[in-house]
């Protein structure tokens, strides 16, 4: 909204702009074009919302903390990697994600969802995540290589399915529509 460095009091920034600090309002515009009969246009956008509690609105780290944030979610758009575009941390050093083939049927799933995958070992789990990374189901896997869940009592969107293997772990996300 404001193309000046928060930083540089010189530049146009919200204080400068003569607005009340912190009063975030905005209004957002796309175009021009025509659209003729049946056509459609979609549009993917982020609102990224950046806070280091450490530093002042002033303060460089704070816009470089948005610069970071920024690139961090448009590579993760641009690359669609998994889990999220969010660095989680959870304390411990997990095994890095191989390369192990898992595939999900059908996806979009209503209902069901199929887990394709060969277990290694009879030990080999899975963990249903939404995209806030909160566990919503887990289990064993069935060591005949397909596992049936019910998907049905989740609300409709994108989650990700991990299956743990002794040192294996796979990712791939599906849709609940």
């Amino acid at each position: 909204m404001f193309d000046g460095l928060p930083y540089d009091t010189a530049a146009w920034t919200e204080v400068s702009a003569g607005n009340t600090p912190y009063d975030r309002r905005g209004l957002t515009s796309s175009g021009p074009f025509t659209l003729n009969a049946g056509q459609s246009v979609n549009f993917n956008y982020a609102i990224i919302y950046s806070r280091d509690t450490n530093a002042t609105p002033l303060d460089t780290a704070t816009y470089d903390l948005v610069r970071n944030d920024v690139r961090r979610v448009r590579n993760w758009y641009t690359t669609n990697t998994n889990p999220s575009c969010v660095q989680w941390s959870v304390g411990i050093n997990e095994p890095a994600a191989s390369q192990t083939n898992i595939s999900l049927y059908p996806n979009p799933a209503s209902t069901s969802l199929t887990i394709e995958y060969n277990p290694q070992s009879v030990n080999a789990s899975y963990e249903i995540m939404d995209m806030t990374g909160q566990v919503i189901q887990q289990g064993k896997m069935d060591q005949n290589g397909q596992t049936v869940l019910s998907v049905a009592p989740y609300a409709a969107g994108i989650y990700l399915v991990r299956v743990i293997d002794g040192d294996q772990i796979a990712y791939q996300k599906f849709i609940r529509e």
